[in-house]
């Protein structure tokens, strides 16, 4: 049927009857899907006809129109029994201008239809990369097309509004494609220019525009980046191109008095790097500093660490020394002290270990050796003694012991009850103070000592004699005389 029509349908069986109504419909088209769309002028594109319901027996007769000659579809095609889609095959031409055409699928009295935009292939836009060029470098330009380009390809010419942009005269886009990408340079620039390159085909023209700059600031790179304060800092600058025939002036600042750098530094024609030196300043503590180079109006920033001197280390020899002997003090810096030398503060938490207040390190110098004449004590002082230096401080010790015992000795060796013994303590050397000895014996009632004997200052010896007891039988008896350094011992043998 080519309509739609309801049929009643009864059934009667011994008087009682029934009914029920059936639709029958047309089968016809509810849509047509044009592949691709849009279609370059002079391509080929692929119809789809879908129907509303399976074509019936024997198939679907369907007609097919185009309102304008640059499209050409066949007259009709047969939707197959069953089949809900048809094909078609839309062969377009070559057109000057862009072109809507109107695609009419009809059967049974009814029809869908869809409009096929047919394009001339022609440039849509031009981009570069980078987006800004720097005069005397290279980048690419990227042409896109409308449509992909026709058979045989689409030839594009370029163009450029001034000579510091160079393009190539033209680029054929391959057929099937929608863009292209071409190789450009510029010439080197005194001053930032706007140029405006053009894409043109097929009478149809677009226009960018792009910067083309004078160079740029890239990098600053700092060696070392930290420094010790008073040493020198080189400074490599890098452009984003090469310096015109004037050369390229950069300007130059420190944020911080501790690290001076040169107001400008000139980057010669024809370079694209120029060095300077920074001079940095003793510190007391750790100083950042960020110098920054600036050329139209761009900036790049690097920081550099000025840092002090301090003290790593503080090393007495001997770790115990007798006093009024001399004692060495070895300061060791963290690096090399700058042209100034380092001033180092002492202190010493005793007079008897006179440091004094101060020390220079010389330029270039990473330690120094103190010598300190200790005074003579009479018992041990443990002194404290601190290097202060950039806001650190190491300290360090040392003990000063009195002069030590050189010999303990009796005589007799050996002595008979009721008798007398003679003492002799001699010392290393003469002390300037008194010495106690501190004086023990393992038999006290036998032999019994002063508590404690004081050999005078300025006195190298001193004899004691000591009375011994009565003992009926031989005994060895163990004497000690000892000062705060070691002690001595010697055996006395008492018979009866």
């Amino acid at each position: 049927t080519n309509r739609t029509r309801v049929d009643r349908i009864s059934a009667h069986v011994n008087a009682t009857s029934a009914y029920d109504m059936l639709t029958v419909r047309a089968v016809v088209p509810t849509d047509v899907t044009l592949t691709p769309n849009p279609v370059t002028a002079g391509g080929k594109v692929t119809g789809t006809v879908s129907l509303r319901d399976p074509a019936p027996v024997g198939g679907l007769l369907v007609t097919l129109t185009s309102d304008k000659s640059s499209a050409v579809v066949p007259a009709t095609i047969v939707i197959p029994a069953g089949k809900t889609t048809g094909t078609f095959a839309v062969t377009t031409s070559v057109v000057s201008v862009d072109v809507q055409v109107t695609i009419k699928a009809t059967a049974n009295a009814e029809f869908a239809s869809s409009v096929l935009a047919i394009r001339v292939p022609a440039p849509q836009r031009i981009s570069f990369s980078p987006s800004e060029l720097t005069g005397g470098g290279k980048g690419t330009a990227t042409i896109d097309l409308t449509v992909p380009a026709p058979t045989g390809g689409l030839a594009v010419k370029l163009t450029s509004s001034i000579a510091s942009l160079v393009l190539p005269a033209s680029v054929t886009i391959p057929a099937g494609k929608s863009s292209a990408t071409v190789a450009v340079s510029t010439t080197v620039v005194s001053s930032d220019v706007i140029a405006k390159a053009t894409a043109s085909a097929n009478g149809i023209a677009v226009v960018t525009n792009v910067s083309v700059k004078t160079p740029r600031v890239t990098s600053v790179v700092a060696t070392p980046p930290s420094v010790l304060g008073g040493k020198p800092v080189t400074f490599v600058v890098t452009l984003s191109g090469v310096a015109p025939s004037s050369g390229t002036t950069l300007t130059l600042t420190s944020s911080n008095v501790a690290l001076i750098v040169p107001s400008s530094v000139k980057v010669a024609a024809g370079k694209a790097t120029a060095t300077f030196v920074g001079t940095s300043s003793p510190v007391a503590t750790v100083t950042p500093c960020k110098v920054r180079v600036t050329v139209s109006g761009d900036a790049v920033e690097t920081t550099v660490e000025v840092r002090p001197t301090v003290v790593k280390s503080l090393a007495v020899a001997p770790t115990a020394v007798i006093g009024g002997a001399k004692a060495t003090v070895t300061i060791t810096l963290t690096e090399a002290a700058p042209p100034s030398g380092a001033l180092v503060m002492l202190e010493s938490t005793s007079t008897n270990f006179p440091i004094g207040t101060n020390i220079t390190v010389p330029v270039g110098k990473t330690s120094v050796v103190v010598s300190v004449q200790t005074s003579a004590v009479s018992s041990t002082d443990n002194v404290k003694i601190s290097a202060k230096l950039g806001g650190g401080e190491v300290t360090g010790s040392v003990s000063i012991v009195p002069v030590a015992l050189s010999t303990f000795t009796a005589a007799p060796a050996s002595v008979k009850s009721g008798g007398t013994l003679v003492l002799t303590l001699k010392l290393a050397t003469v002390s300037a103070v008194p010495v106690d000895v501190v004086m023990t014996s393992s038999d006290a009632s036998l032999l019994s000592l002063p508590v404690k004997l004081t050999i005078p200052a300025g006195q190298l010896m001193l004899q004691q004699v000591v009375n011994v007891g009565s003992s009926a039988v031989k005994k060895s008896v163990v004497l000690t005389a000892a000062t705060q350094s070691l002690p001595k011992q010697l055996t006395v043998n008492v018979t009866p």
